[in-house]
């Protein structure tokens, strides 16, 4: 094995990524409270989201099969409002 400067860089990772996991392995109490901390501001989002996803699955139904009747109508108001309508419904 040759030690040139790319051989040097990734020992120096290695040996880098070794002291980081044996700091994380004693400070493991430290590290739950940071992920806690990060997942309980990331769950309102990830909730909203499916949340979002799932009832935009009926609401494209409404605005689909409940108001198909009236998608011929040339009003520009009705068009606009198909949607509203739909998530109110």
């Amino acid at each position: 094995m040759q030690l040139n400067k790319q051989t040097f860089r990734k020992l120096l990772i290695l040996v880098g990524f070794g002291v980081l996991l044996n700091f994380a392995v004693q400070h493991l109490d430290t590290l739950d409270g940071a992920f806690s901390w990060v997942f309980a501001i990331i769950e309102p989002f990830v909730l909203g989201g499916v949340l979002a996803f799932i009832l935009n699955v009926f609401v494209h139904f409404f605005e689909d099969i409940a108001f198909k009747p009236f998608q011929k109508c040339k009003a520009k108001l009705w068009l606009r409002a198909r949607r509203p309508l739909a998530v109110a419904l």
